[in-house]
């Protein structure tokens, strides 16, 4: 009889043990999940900011730069991000070209558009730049806004193999980047002995 009551005993704190246990996960994954949310919102809260910077920097009045230094921060941005020779046109004469990316052997060409959220980019700028990449011969090309692409513009690019790279995409390169170099400065630091 007290091996019975033995083992009802300890199955009822086998029991317990396991409610609580079930209730520790439980609550403890509702805040991992709440804590992964509030990571994302936070997430995207800061590179909806960095694209509003971007915008702000290179296409108002109140800018301190041009859309001219808009090209030459995209030009710096994909040498560091893709490798490769990127090189900023002339201003005029350029047929449309804003930036010419070389990678080994192959010339990519880019036309760049700093534009308000709101002002979406049609399919002009992709006409160009495919004509120029025949005219030059080029392995792809692309187009970078701090806007985004119309359909139309997403459709008539699909099978040219030029890039469509949209404000979102842009800061996330430009992130991705930052933390690309800061990872090489890291290792370039010579350890104390």
């Amino acid at each position: 009889m007290q091996s019975l009551d033995y083992l009802l005993v300890l199955g009822i704190v086998v029991c317990i043990l396991g409610f609580y246990n079930a209730y520790v996960y439980y609550t403890s994954s509702k805040s991992l999940k709440e804590q992964l949310i509030n990571y994302n919102m936070t997430n995207r809260a800061l590179k909806k900011t960095l694209l509003k910077g971007l915008i702000y920097r290179f296409n108002t009045e109140e800018g301190e730069e041009s859309p001219l230094d808009f090209e030459k921060f995209v030009s710096d941005l994909f040498q560091n991000y893709y490798g490769g020779n990127a090189i900023v046109t002339e201003e005029s004469g350029d047929g449309g070209i804003d930036i010419e990316h070389y990678k080994g052997e192959n010339l990519y060409l880019g036309q760049v558009k700093c534009y308000q959220a709101e002002n979406k980019v049609d399919f002009n700028p992709i006409a160009i730049i495919h004509s120029q990449m025949i005219k030059k011969k080029a392995k792809g090309g692309f187009i970078v806004t701090t806007s985004e692409f119309s359909e139309n513009a997403k459709r008539y690019a699909s099978n040219l193999n030029i890039d469509l790279i949209e404000g979102d995409d842009l800061v996330n390169i430009w992130l991705k980047s930052m933390e690309e170099s800061k990872e090489q400065a890291v290792d370039t630091i010579p350890l104390e002995t």
